[in-house]
């Protein structure tokens, strides 16, 4: 009995928390909820979201003041990561309502300055077991099963999800924003599912620039394989993708990213942890060396036991300080406790920061460790990189730019015949 009772109060039970609909002044929160073996606890959760969005979609006055009743909106899904879940007072529910509250404000501001409707902000919590024991020290030795969790969770019905989302945000106008986050193992779940979606698009038509199904996607700590990112990115330059909005290719002299990947310098989860549990799953692997690879690039296995956010190989931008001035609110910079503390995010010159694959890390003062990463600082840093990439009111577009030099070879071989 007394047992019982212990783990009654230190083990989660698999359960839902049912979170309902939250709105607000110019914004709403909605809820998805996954169980342990990663299917819905749900389905009329999912229901519930996509009618919202498209309620939203229809009917809200966003947007352009000339669009008559074909509402703009923007969605911000988050993927929950390790050591969390849908309980009404988990820190990572309540920053991210913190959040969608800053950016409706912030496209409040945007919209007064501009002469346009406001769009109303929408956010999607998406939730699975992340947290299993409550005990202080038992927690931490479930990051393993916690990523096997992850992986049947970012199967077949979370997919779907991510799909539908997307498909109900970019159904009425492409005007209309999808943003995806996803922290820790939340980033793995994304990473299955957004780039192939991002790659279906990129190849859909030969030499055309494409709607992109999604507008940005942040990963926070991911624990995901650096071959992951490495394979991603090698996609990206043997096909010279770009990003494009309103015709222009980059901001400020920076290329638009469709993907940024940041990971806190003091993340020993996936510093450490990752590795000690990736050595045993890949103790019977087969692995090769790369014929010719770019100088510093670490070997395939050591790709398949770390995470690219601490390999500096495949770091393009990173996270500096300023001192001396205030920051500038329209750039990539921002500031906590009161202004006291100032960040920008700058390119490093190493040749890799035209991609639209951005990776970097952040100091501890920004992002303390793995789990807790909703500080002051890095809400700011969040918002500061989504009012960048997503103040435009442009649909975001994908071009896969080596057909072009794929046809001008073909034409050259027929001259040559």
């Amino acid at each position: 009995m007394g047992l019982s009772r212990l783990l009654s109060r230190w083990l989660l039970r698999n359960e839902p928390y049912k979170v309902g609909l939250v709105e607000g002044q110019g914004y709403s929160l909605c809820a998805i909820e996954f169980d342990d073996q990663g299917e819905l606890w749900d389905p009329k959760q999912l229901e519930d979201t996509i009618a919202h969005i498209q309620e939203k979609c229809k009917y809200s006055k966003g947007g352009s003041k000339e669009n008559g009743d074909l509402g703009e909106v923007i969605v911000i899904t988050f993927i929950h990561g390790w050591m969390h879940n849908a309980a009404p007072k988990d820190q990572n529910f309540e920053v991210f309502k913190s959040v969608i509250i800053k950016r409706a404000e912030a496209e409040a501001e945007f919209a007064r300055q501009n002469d346009r409707n406001a769009r109303p902000v929408i956010g999607v919590y998406v939730a699975w077991r992340g947290m299993l024991w409550n005990l202080p020290v038992i927690k931490y030795f479930t990051f393993w099963s916690r990523k096997a969790a992850a992986l049947r969770v970012g199967h077949l019905s979370c997919t779907e999800v991510l799909f539908r989302i997307i498909r109900a945000v970019k159904s009425k106008t492409n005007r209309s924003q999808c943003i995806f986050v996803g922290h820790s193992f939340g980033g793995l779940v994304l990473e299955n599912a957004i780039c192939k979606a991002l790659l279906g698009a990129i190849f859909r038509n030969e030499g055309e620039s494409v709607d992109s199904p999604s507008d940005l996607v942040v990963l926070i700590n991911p624990a995901c394989e650096a071959s992951g990112a490495k394979q991603f990115i090698d996609i990206l330059e043997r096909n010279k993708v770009t990003v494009e909005m309103g015709g222009e290719q980059g901001k400020d002299g920076l290329p638009f990213p469709i993907l940024v990947s940041i990971t806190s310098v003091g993340d020993l989860a996936t510093k450490w942890a990752f590795p000690i549990g990736q050595f045993f799953v890949n103790l019977f692997k087969a692995f090769r060396p790369y014929t010719d690879p770019p100088p510093d690039l670490p070997s395939q296995r050591y790709l398949h036991s770390h995470t690219a956010g601490h390999i500096t190989y495949f770091h393009n931008f990173e996270v500096q300080p300023i001192s001396g001035r205030d920051i500038y609110e329209e750039k990539l910079e921002f500031s906590f406790k009161n202004g006291q503390r100032k960040y920008q995010i700058v390119p490093k010159d190493n040749g890799r920061n035209r991609l639209p694959f951005w990776l970097m890390q952040a100091p501890k003062e920004v992002v303390p460790d793995h789990s807790n990463i909703f500080t002051e600082a890095f809400e700011n840093m969040l918002s500061a990189l989504l009012h960048w990439t997503t103040v435009s009111v442009e649909p975001t577009k994908l071009k896969c730019n080596n057909y072009e030099q794929a046809a001008m070879g073909a034409g050259l071989a027929d001259n040559n015949d």
